[in-house]
């Protein structure tokens, strides 16, 4: 199972999540669509790493049709970010 969330980093809450048994692109805009039930993503930035999902061209379709932008992170600033040392248990 793959799991898919997206964290608020204001209060560490976890705002959207899918899982799937692949680990694809689909995953990942479900996880979108969720928090866009949720609220406005209009001018939202969305921190990830560089897995062909957060990079490929349908998904920052994606993001610019809901006026929203995509970090994408190198492999050293994302091992080296606060943010990065975060993780789920389950």
């Amino acid at each position: 199972m793959y799991l898919s969330a997206i964290q608020d980093l204001y209060n560490n809450e976890v705002v959207a999540w899918h899982l799937s048994e692949r680990n694809d692109l689909l995953l990942v805009t479900k996880t979108v669509d969720m928090l866009c039930e949720k609220t406005d993503l209009t001018d939202a930035l969305l921190h990830s790493d560089q897995g062909f999902q957060y990079t490929s061209k349908p998904f920052n379709r994606k993001l610019a049709d809901l006026e929203s932008s995509a970090a994408i992170l190198d492999v050293e600033t994302a091992l080296t970010m606060p943010v990065s040392n975060r993780s789920f248990h389950i």
